[in-house]
């Protein structure tokens, strides 16, 4: 006879249709594949598809650890890249991951990764730097208060007309460390949701293994006023130097994170030149940073621009030192909404997450299969006999939990029995939990992953 079956799941398109059920079977196996709606489901699957280069853009076959926080459990999936360098990892839909690397012959290598939204797929390229051709940098990131910071540093050097950018991530501490190939000079950008970025440039010694450098961030908080240093302009004039425009990036960058954010920009001089003179020298200069701003995509009306001319010194304008530091561009805030700090969030998860028991999956090629029937193969369904009978034997009893990843679908449990159902009822009961994962593919596609809990 046949059975109908209706499923309704969120992010699946409603599902139906029956089973034909033979006259001499009492039990059998049946997959069925939810379509996904426009959009993601919540809990369904995340493919990051990736490889690994070195320092040359060759491939490195190496093993890679993830680690993400799902429902407050930490979990670790380590995946080997194959000889191409490539590797494919499914996780449950998220926007933090992290991963870390250590091959014989290559520096560490550890990265948090953030995952846009509304995606189901994330491509990305890891790289190691072998060892003896590497100099690592280290340091801390500290707020005004000098209270220590959890940001994000990035490195970044230009590599036969590409541009390479290493990051980390500082722990609780503020502090970091990572190792890059070693250039004659390496750009820097200092980041965190709700702070002003920093960015500069520094010399890499031939001589010198270890470089620390230290990063102090602001943070932007209403009524707040930066000075912008070492923003200057032509003499007389309201022209930005080439030099400048590299200095007013952070900024920009600043203003794109955060589309709340509203400043004042404000010119300043000394007291050279009559007050009127002044007064619109000021004025023009501070719209010129405005105007950089806004050819670079901001909303003009995020910006008010304002000259004072020397109206407000902050030194005496007797002495040409006094002038100098009168001559600025100052920008306050005007009105912003705090982001949601992802690094620091992720932190305080995986924190939280690490004193409870964790998961560990370990997806290799000595774990893929292929979907050649209806069913769970019979390769895997004896490895997974075999594993319930040691453990048996063993006589350690533990509870199971099996995870079912559908086809770019939603995680979902099921039963053991409903799984092995050619287990006789008290073997099935007393499965015992090993540390164990398997990955069933089809067409590079996640169609099982059976998950054995501690």
């Amino acid at each position: 006879k046949d059975i109908a079956f209706e499923i309704n799941t969120p992010g699946y398109k409603k599902t139906t249709g029956k089973i034909e059920i033979p006259p001499d079977k009492n039990e059998i196996f049946v997959n069925i594949t939810l379509p996904v709606e426009t959009g993601i489901g919540e809990g369904g699957n995340l493919a990051i598809n990736g490889k690994v280069l070195d320092e040359e853009n060759n491939p490195v076959p190496c093993s890679i650890r993830w680690s993400y926080v799902f429902e407050g459990e930490l979990t670790e999936v380590i995946v080997e890249s194959n000889n191409e360098g490539v590797f494919k990892l499914y996780t449950p839909i998220m926007e933090k991951l992290k991963y870390r690397i250590e091959e014989p012959g290559y520096a560490v290598r550890e990265e948090i990764i953030t995952i846009p939204k509304n995606v189901n797929s994330y491509d990305t390229i890891i790289r190691l730097v072998r060892l003896g051709k590497e100099v690592t940098l280290n340091g801390k990131v500290f707020d005004d208060n000098d209270n220590p910071l959890v940001a994000m540093v990035a490195w970044i050097y230009e590599s036969e007309d590409e541009i390479i950018e290493y990051r980390v991530v500082t722990d609780s501490n503020g502090d970091y460390s990572i190792s890059l190939p070693r250039v004659p000079k390496l750009q820097y950008r200092v980041s965190k949701p709700n702070y002003l970025q920093v960015s500069g440039e520094i010399n890499v010694p031939e001589d010198q293994q270890n470089i620390t450098k230290n990063f102090r961030l602001s943070k932007l908080e209403k009524e707040a006023v930066f000075e912008l240093e070492n923003v200057e302009f032509e003499f007389n004039k309201a022209v930005l130097t080439p030099k400048s425009l590299e200095i007013l990036k952070p900024i920009l960058a600043t203003m794109k994170e955060n589309e709340t954010l509203e400043i004042e920009l404000s010119g300043h001089t000394d007291n050279i030149g009559s007050k009127q003179y002044n007064r619109k020298l000021s004025e023009a200069r501070a719209k010129a940073v405005a105007d950089y701003l806004i050819k670079n995509g901001i909303d003009p009306k995020r910006i008010k621009t304002v000259g004072y001319g020397f109206d407000k010194p902050i030194a005496s304008n007797d002495t040409p030192e006094g002038r100098q530091r009168n001559r600025r561009t100052e920008m306050k805030i005007l009105g912003i909404e705090y982001m949601e700090d992802t690094y620091e969030d992720m932190e305080k998860e995986f924190t939280q997450a690490e004193k409870k028991n964790r998961v560990v999956k370990t997806v290799s090629k000595e774990s893929a299969y292929t979907v050649t029937q209806t069913g769970i193969p019979a390769s895997l369904e004896n490895q997974f006999k075999t594993m319930i009978q040691q453990t048996l034997a063993n006589k350690k009893q533990f509870n199971v939990k099996v995870d079912l990843f559908l086809d770019n679908g939603k995680i979902q449990s099921a039963n053991v029995r409903d799984l092995m159902g050619n287990l006789d009822e008290n073997t099935t009961e007393e499965i015992a939990d090993m540390m164990l994962g398997w990955k069933v593919q089809s067409q590079g596609r996640n169609i099982y992953s059976f998950t054995v809990k501690k």
